[in-house]
């Protein structure tokens, strides 16, 4: 189902007038079970809004207590072949998405711990943590899940452009 342009993709465009960003652009409104998209059970719908305007970006279906318990289901039976891959495996799974938004890394080896997230190509990396946040670092996504450095400094360098202007004055 296509998405209306809200009216902040609208505004945002390309210099060619063309939208940054469209609903194709998006991942399906749908939950990520089982290693697919699926629609919810529930017809309602959340909002996502952008924090700078208040206007609609998008709308998400709402979780129900049967897509929990799906989502859950899902992931104990994957847990235990999961557990068995080896290293090399997981990896070349993890590599394989188009998503490289964050990574929860978990070891009780603590040279595994350093030597992952190098490996990594997500844009956050947590070990033996997950959601922890620190204002001076930034929240960024690579791949499909979009390039930025929201929340932290970096920013800056995202939402600027340096350009050396030289002039002779003399003429």
């Amino acid at each position: 189902m296509a998405q209306a342009e809200s009216s902040i993709q609208a505004r945002i465009r390309r210099g060619d007038g063309s939208p940054l960003v469209t609903a194709g652009d998006l991942a399906p409104a749908e939950h990520f079970v089982d290693g697919g998209f699926r629609p919810g059970k529930s017809v309602r719908t959340m909002d996502v809004v952008n924090p700078c305007d208040g206007t609609l970006f998008a709308q998400v279906p709402e979780g129900s207590v049967e897509d929990v318990d799906l989502a859950v289901t899902a992931a104990r039976a994957a847990r235990a072949t999961w557990g068995r891959t080896v290293p090399k495996e997981r990896s070349e799974v993890l590599h394989d998405t188009p998503y490289g938004l964050s990574a929860s890394v978990w070891t009780e080896n603590s040279r595994r711990g350093l030597d992952l997230p190098d490996r990594l190509d997500f844009g956050t990396v947590w070990v033996n943590a997950h959601l922890v946040l620190a204002n001076e670092m930034p929240w960024a996504g690579f791949k499909g899940s979009g390039y930025g450095r929201d929340l932290s400094v970096y920013a800056l360098d995202d939402y600027s452009r340096t350009k050396h202007v030289m002039h002779n004055h003399s003429r």
